[in-house]
């Protein structure tokens, strides 16, 4: 089945990878890290919706990869 344009594999082994690389595409966060986070929150809304104490419960993830996380979710798109 396609869900948004994706072939999803069995268990959603590729939805999990397309989960990874856009949580990894954000400044200072490597796949290990952007694994952990998904570990943790599961989804990522629930990493969006998570405060920067929150996040900072991951290993890895100290003050100032939280705020910019946060900064950049929270940055308003300028045309």
């Amino acid at each position: 089945s396609n869900l948004i344009g994706f072939k999803v594999g069995k268990k959603g082994e590729d939805l999990n990878k397309i989960l990874e690389k856009i949580i990894s595409s954000f400044p200072s966060i490597s796949i290990k890290l952007g694994k952990r986070l998904l570990e943790k929150f599961k989804t990522l809304e629930n990493i969006f919706r998570a405060s920067e104490y929150e996040l900072r419960k991951v290993e890895g993830i100290g003050r100032k990869k939280a705020r910019i996380i946060k900064e950049i979710l929270r940055k308003r798109y300028e045309e």
